[in-house]
C-alpha cells in the first residue's frame, strides 16, 4: 500500500489535489476498507449485459426474456480494477457505508441496511429495464440523510421526478422560480436548535412556517398565479458550523418581469427577516438571506449530481470553505480512526444523523382539498415515501428476473467483507456462471446457493394476487 502522502507528490498540498478539475476514480482494496485514490482515464468497457437486455420492459408474455442468458456473457474473469470502474459510485457508496457502520455512527436500522435479510436469504435479480442487479429480501433503511446507498437511490429517483415534472409543467406553459432562504449563525450554535420546531415556531422550521403564513407570501401567490411549490432542506458544514438553508421551487403560471421580481423579493425579505427574528434566529441580511430568480428544475437538481461525484469534490476556494455531508463522509473514509480531524467528523456526523432522522428530502406545498396533488397531475401517479423509493415495490416485480438466493449467513459475510458491489457487478457483466466462479475464488460455499426459476416472481404474484403479468421461462 502506498504511503499516505504519495498521492500528492505532484501537488503543493492535499487541498490543491482535491480542487484539481480532472476526474478521480476510486480503486478500493478488495481485502481492506482502506482507500486508494488514483488518477486514471476511465476505461472504456462494452456493457455486455446492457447490449443484450430487452429494449422494452417485459410484455404480457415476457417473450423478450429470450435475449437474456444465465450463462456468462464473458468467458474471462473480470479484473477488480475493471469491476470498480464499471460503476464507481456503487463501490464508493458501499465502502463509505461500511466504514460509517464500523465506526458505530449509525442507528441499528441503518447499520443493518443491506446486510440483514428478512427471510432465509438475499435474492439477487436482474432488472430487465436497465440490466442492473438488485438485491431483494434484505432490510432497507430508506434514509436519505444517513445511508449513502439509499441516498443515491432516493436522490436519483427524486431528481428524475423533478425533471419530468418540470418538463411537463413547461409544456403546459408554466413558469418556475427558485427561492433560497438562509440566515446567519455561529460556530457554537447547535444543529437541533438551528432547525427548531415548526409546531413551536422556533428555529428554521418555525421561521419557514411563519414565512409561509405571511402577507407578502400570500400576496405573491395571487400575483404570479401560484400553483405549487417543492422545498428541500440542505445542510453544509463550514467555518461557522452547520449551515442549514431552504431551497424552494415555485411553480406558477403568470410571467414575471425583472422589476416585478425585485419587488416581490423585497416584500418576501421583509417577511423572512421578521419570521427569523420572531423564531429566535439572527436577522438575515438582504444580500445573503434571500435569493429569488427565474429558474428551471435542472438548475435546481444539478447540484445533486455534484453531491454524487464525491471522488472529485469541487471544494469551495477561499476562507469560507464548506463541506457537504457526503463530502465529509468521503473524507472520513481516508482518515485514521484516531486522527483528530476524523474524531471531529465522527462527532458531527453522529449528531447530524440523529437530528435529521425522519425528515423528508422534499416537501410539497399547494395541495388543495378534494383535488389531486400537483405531482400526481404532472406524473399521473401518487407520491412515494423515501422508504418506498429505496425498497423494491410490488409493481416493480414484473421487471425483475430472479437469479439466485444466497443464504443469510453468507450474505452478511459478503456485506462485511465489502463484496456487495462486486457480487452485483459480476452478475451484471458475466451472469450466474461467472458469479459462481468468482464466489468460489473468494471462499464462499456456493453449494448452499439456490438457483431460482425464471417464473419465481410470477409465482409470488399469483400467491399474493397483486400482479397480472405473465412470465415465460426462457427456452
Amino acid at each position: 500500500m502506498c504511503s499516505a502522502h504519495s498521492h500528492y507528490e505532484n501537488y503543493s498540498s492535499p487541498e490543491e489535489y482535491f480542487r484539481s478539475p480532472s476526474p478521480v476514480l476510486i480503486d478500493l482494496d478488495i481485502k481492506s476498507s482502506a482507500i486508494r485514490k488514483t488518477r486514471k482515464s476511465e476505461p472504456k468497457y462494452t456493457p455486455d449485459f446492457l447490449a443484450k437486455r430487452p429494449k422494452k420492459p417485459l410484455g404480457s408474455n415476457a417473450n423478450n426474456v429470450e435475449n437474456l442468458h444465465r450463462e456468462p456473457l464473458k468467458a474471462h474473469t473480470i479484473q477488480p480494477e475493471k469491476r470498480r470502474n464499471w460503476k464507481p459510485n456503487r463501490y464508493r457508496n458501499h465502502e463509505i457505508k461500511r466504514n460509517l457502520a464500523s465506526l458505530g455512527l449509525f442507528e441499528e436500522r441503518t447499520k443493518h441496511c443491506g446486510c440483514k435479510t428478512i427471510g432465509k436469504g438475499a435474492i439477487l435479480s436482474i432488472d430487465t429495464r436497465h440490466g442492473n442487479a438488485r438485491s431483494a429480501g434484505v432490510e432497507t433503511c430508506g434514509s436519505v440523510w444517513a445511508c449513502p446507498v439509499c441516498r443515491d437511490k432516493i436522490m436519483s429517483e427524486r431528481s428524475n421526478e423533478l425533471t419530468e415534472i418540470g418538463e411537463e409543467w413547461k409544456k403546459q406553459g408554466g413558469k418556475i422560480m427558485l427561492l433560497t432562504l438562509t440566515f446567519p449563525h455561529g460556530f457554537e450554535d447547535k444543529l437541533n436548535e438551528l432547525l427548531g420546531s415548526s409546531d413551536e415556531k422556533t428555529g428554521l422550521k418555525g421561521a419557514l412556517k411563519r414565512f409561509r403564513q405571511s402577507y407578502h407570501w400570500k400576496n405573491m401567490k395571487d400575483h404570479i398565479g401560484y400553483e405549487a411549490d417543492c422545498r428541500s432542506l440542505e445542510i453544509t458544514y463550514g467555518e461557522n458550523g452547520f449551515h442549514p438553508h431552504i431551497h424552494m421551487l415555485i411553480y406558477h403560471r403568470k410571467g414575471v418581469g425583472k422589476q416585478t421580481l425585485e419587488a416581490i423579493k423585497d416584500g418576501l425579505y421583509q417577511n423572512w427577516r421578521d419570521a427569523c427574528i420572531n423564531s429566535g434566529l439572527q436577522k438575515p441580511s438582504y444580500e445573503h438571506g434571500i435569493d429569488l430568480r427565474h429558474s428551471n428544475t435542472t438548475d435546481y437538481i444539478a447540484k445533486w449530481g455534484m453531491v454524487q461525484e464525491l471522488a472529485s469534490p469541487q471544494a469551495k476556494k477561499g476562507k469560507k470553505q464548506s463541506l457537504t455531508i457526503p463530502e465529509m463522509e468521503y473524507q472520513l473514509l481516508a482518515l485514521p480512526v484516531q486522527n483528530e480531524k476524523s474524531q471531529h467528523y465522527q462527532r458531527l456526523l453522529y449528531m447530524y444523523y440523529r437530528v435529521m432522522k425522519g425528515s423528508k428530502l422534499l416537501t410539497w406545498g399547494g395541495q388543495k382539498k378534494g383535488e389531486p396533488s400537483f405531482k400526481k397531475r404532472m406524473l399521473g401517479e401518487d407520491d412515494k415515501s423515501d422508504q418506498e423509493v429505496a425498497t423494491i415495490q410490488k409493481e416493480e416485480l414484473q421487471y425483475l428476473w430472479a437469479m439466485v438466493e444466497i443464504p443469510s449467513s453468507q450474505w452478511q459475510s459478503i456485506y462485511w467483507r465489502g463484496h456487495t458491489a462486486d457480487v452485483k457487478t459480476v452478475l451484471e457483466r458475466g451472469g450466474l456462471s461467472l458469479l459462481y466462479k468468482w464466489a468460489k475464488i473468494q471462499g464462499y460455499d456456493t453449494t448452499k446457493w439456490k438457483e431460482l426459476p425464471d417464473d419465481y416472481y410470477q409465482r409470488i404474484a399469483d400467491e399474493k394476487g397483486y400482479l397480472v403479468h405473465q412470465y415465460q421461462a426462457d427456452s
